[in-house]
């Protein structure tokens, strides 16, 4: 182990010490597109960064082409989490330059991992009816299956993980633990004819803000983040493929920050876990002992493994000083013991009692007796603890790389190999008014789904006449119209949208909520004729002039004595009183919108007449149709509303709902209804089924008398 040691120590020194990429403005050869085979791995550790670029052979095969190592000149990092993005970022363009020049290939797309801070976990089974009983399986099927799998995982954790903060929690990657094709067992799903499919799988989830970190980083470095997974995971797939997994066995990460575990047997990985001791504990052990900084503590821990017989340091008081590395081993002795046995009760946990073998891979793993200690703790053999691969990793051709076959690279060439074999659901961010927000990469995105997962509601997006106020002046009904909303003006980048535009990563929407007109408001003196009057009756009693009108008053403006006749209603033009003839009516004039993005437009009136109602479908067992919400449904018929009578008649999960029609909202669409089935698009809870009369429709198609609506998660 000590030879291998000097042998990466040598290689890791020609990595930091070798020249920065020239910046000068000399005519350079032009670069190669990075090419859909080229793959492009990260590792960002808490002590370094490792890129390696390689090439994809096939489906499952992969060769390294070249790597790169370069440590972070301070500690921009902390268990695993980005802490100095900035920093973060430019050794990310350093790596990602250097790699760069040498392969003569601009790259673009990259491949990544989170370590296992706050790690949440949940095993989830999921089943699917195929369209017809001898339907071939797809690729397409397949990630259906597993990305509706994933949303059930993230339901389970987001009930199980009730934070103040309320904080949300993000799929990281995920393992297979099995398939069935009509409740037979199998290793894989496509190209099968069956009638019905399973998949049954454990969800890693990492709070937003560490997944958030990595993101940030990367999208400050110019990169596109094409696959995410959790740093076991990654590691698993390099190690052990699939045919070691019918063994009993574990892995751990030992990195600076954390200490990743995941285990394995019967042929499936059954848990992931993690500890949040690891390689740093120890530098810092070192620190308070021989008051050293942190990077001086840092080069005497990775000593300990060489043969030296006397380590040269300096203190923090400028002493020049000499420590044999026996004397290390004893002062950190300590916190090696507190690691394995961290580390072991972590695994008996998982695994129900102590696995066939242990392999430690990452920096931490090379500290010596760790494996010993490890062992003693499991109460299994030191034998059965390895340091490192021990082999050649399946399906990875690094033979051109040496130092690659230590344990501190396994995580960055799993990343590789991950991105080949299980291309895993990830996230893409867009900037909302300002505000960044991640969003599944799913295959399309409306803009209508991003507002809503934005916490828009309805009353911001589709804006209303403010209120009419019914009275009657006279003896006459009479209306006054409310003033004329302002709908709401969406762009993305700069452009006009519309709710069916599509999302892409990277986009900037800007946000003009929509603003509902002001209510019709009018006092007793707005109706006085210029004749005069005698006494103002206001509901049989008598009002002064700046008695206000509520609506369904009864206004009486007698005649002055003098006069016998009674005073005539002003030409009331079907019953509707105009505001403009009474100068103290403050409402908005009543213009003409121009074409502008105006997004979301109420459809006319006589969009709403009566039409025979198609036959319905009967929802989907696998969908939950929510009742209306009654409550809310009587707060809408008071008012005006109540006093028009005129309502809009449909049938909402299978339950009768009168919708209250009046000036201020003379049209009902789907997403109107969507707080009346109990759904809130901003908490998902699986697929959102929009369905009118048995077919699909979208958020803003218009409801009309008799419709059939069912709205529902699936």
């Amino acid at each position: 182990m000590a030879q291998r040691t000097k042998a990466l120590a040598g290689t890791a020194s020609r990595d930091l010490s070798s020249k920065k990429v020239s910046t000068s403005k000399e005519k350079r050869p032009k670069k190669r597109s990075q090419g859909k085979n080229m793959i492009f791995a990260l590792d960002i550790g808490t002590r370094s960064i490792v890129g390696i670029a390689g090439e994809r052979l096939d489906r499952d095969n992969f060769i390294v082409k070249d790597y790169e190592l370069i440590e972070h000149p301070g500690r921009a990092m902390m268990d695993g989490q980005v802490e100095d993005i900035a920093q973060v970022s430019r050794l990310i363009v350093e790596v990602t330059h250097r790699l760069e020049a040498r392969l003569g290939i601009s790259l673009t797309r990259v491949s990544i991992a989170a370590a296992g801070r706050m790690l949440r976990t949940a095993r989830v089974n999921v089943s699917r009816e195929l369209p017809s009983p001898l339907s071939q399986v797809d690729r397409d099927m397949v990630l259906g299956l597993e990305g509706e799998a994933i949303e059930l995982a993230q339901e389970q954790v987001k009930k199980e993980e009730l934070r103040p903060d309320g904080s949300n929690y993000y799929c990281v990657g995920y393992s297979i633990v099995e398939y069935q094709m009509d409740g037979h067992l199998v290793s894989q799903l496509e190209g099968h004819t069956c009638s019905k499919i399973s998949v049954e799988l454990i969800a890693a989830f990492l709070p937003y803000g560490v997944v958030e970190g990595l993101y940030a980083a990367v999208d400050m470095s110019r990169l596109e983040v094409s696959n995410l997974t959790l740093e076991p995971i990654a590691a698993m797939n390099a190690l052990l493929p699939r045919e070691l997994r019918l063994l009993n066995l574990a892995l751990v990460d030992v990195g600076a920050g954390t200490s990743d575990i995941a285990i394995c047997r019967d042929g499936r990985i059954v848990s992931y876990d993690m500890a949040t001791i690891a390689g740093d504990e120890l530098s810092e052990a070192i620190v308070r002992e021989y008051l050293v900084d942190f990077p001086t503590a840092e080069r005497l821990k990775r000593s300990l493994s060489t043969e030296e017989d006397l380590l040269k340091y300096e203190n923090i008081l400028g002493v020049s000083c000499e420590v044999k590395p026996q004397s290390i081993l004893e002062i950190i002795k300590p916190t090696v013991d507190l690691l394995a046995q961290t580390v072991a009760d972590k695994i008996l946990n998982c695994n129900g009692g102590p696995p066939s073998a242990v392999f430690l891979i990452g920096g931490g793993s090379l500290i010596p007796g760790l494996n010993q200690a490890l062992a003693a703790y499991l109460k299994i053999s030191p034998d059965n603890v390895a340091v490192g691969p021990r082999r050649s990793l399946k399906d990875i051709d690094a033979s051109a790389f040496p130092a690659l076959t230590g344990p501190e690279f396994v995580t960055p060439l799993g990343i590789a190999i991950t991105a080949i074999i299980q291309p895993c659901f990830q996230f893409f961010g867009v900037t909302i008014n300002g505000r960044r927000l991640k969003l599944l990469n799913v295959a399309k995105t409306r803009l209508m789904d991003v507002l809503l997962m934005a916490g828009f509601k309805a009353g911001q997006l589709i804006a209303h006449s403010g209120r009419s106020l019914l009275f009657t002046l006279n003896g006459a009904p009479c209306t006054l119209r409310g003033g004329l909303p302002e709908h709401a003006v969406v762009t993305i980048n700069g452009s006009p949208a519309s709710i069916e535009s599509d999302v892409r990563p990277g986009d900037v929407i800007l946000v003009t909520p929509a603003r509902d007109g002001e209510p019709a408001a009018a006092i007793a003196s707005d109706f006085i004729p210029k004749s005069g009057y005698s006494a103002i009756l206001v509901n049989g009693e008598s009002a002064k002039p700046d008695r206000r009108i509520v609506p369904g008053d009864k206004v009486d403006i007698l005649p002055l004595a003098a006069s016998s006749d009674p005073i005539a209603p002003p030409d009331l033009k079907s019953t509707v009183l105009e505001s403009a003839p009474y100068e103290k009516t403050t409402l908005p004039p009543q213009t003409e919108f121009s074409q502008e993005p105006l997004v979301f437009t109420p459809m006319p009136q006589d969009g709403l007449a009566p039409e025979q109602p198609q036959k319905s479908q009967a929802p989907s067992p696998e969908s939950v149709w929510p009742a209306p919400d009654k409550k809310n449904d009587a707060s809408e018929t008071t008012g005006s509303e109540a006093a028009s009578g005129a309502t809009l008649g449909v049938t909402l999960n299978g339950q009768p709902l009168s919708l209250p029609l009046s000036n201020g909202q003379s049209a009902y669409f789907m997403l109107h209804l969507l707080k009346r089935a109990g759904v809130d698009p901003s908490d998902p809870k699986g697929r959102l089924v929009l369905e009118c009369d048995g077919s699909p429709v979208g958020f803003m198609h218009p409801l009309r008398n008799g419709a059939r609506v069912q709205i529902g998660w699936k």
